[in-house]
């Protein structure tokens, strides 16, 4: 075979293979221990708490606040308020929620950035409130101890 003819023949079954994307590394599926337990544990507190502001459910947020705020909600407003808060109005009504990553105060407090969302009825568009949740060790449980600002709490 003459020489520019096994060099077509060459590059035509070799360029396919040439041309071929690489196939990039598989992501690592490995689990890595990086986040401690007090960490998840108040990461669940929040959520919980930020759930029952949702579904406006006054009964579970009140048993997810520390008993520092609890003393503080009824010296400065009284459980009714905090019962308002939770509830919020009828119309904007909350709607959802984002939680941003943590940080770490001390072993026993963690503090997350918050997003609230509520929107009116027949509305296009809502509103978002942006701010931080505190959540403290409290006894043998995670508890929220600084509520999000909203209109609500100044």
């Amino acid at each position: 075979m003459p020489l520019p003819i096994a060099l077509a023949t060459l590059l035509l079954v070799a360029s396919p293979a040439l041309a071929a994307p690489q196939a990039s590394p598989a992501p690592s599926t490995r689990l890595t221990p990086t986040i401690d337990r007090g960490y998840l544990g108040a990461l669940q507190a929040a959520n919980l708490f930020l759930f029952a502001w949702a579904t406006r459910d006054g009964d579970a947020g009140l048993e997810l606040i520390s008993d520092r705020l609890r003393r503080d909600l009824n010296k400065k407003r009284g459980e009714s308020w905090f019962r308002v808060y939770m509830s919020g109005l009828g119309n904007p009504h909350h709607e959802a929620f984002e939680i941003g990553p943590g940080r770490r105060l001390s072993p026993s407090r963690y503090v997350f950035p918050v997003r609230l969302y509520e929107i009116a009825s027949r509305d296009r568009s809502g509103f978002a409130y942006t701010g931080t949740i505190e959540i403290a060790r409290q006894r043998d449980r995670w508890a929220v101890d600084r509520l999000p600002k909203t209109p609500d709490n100044p």
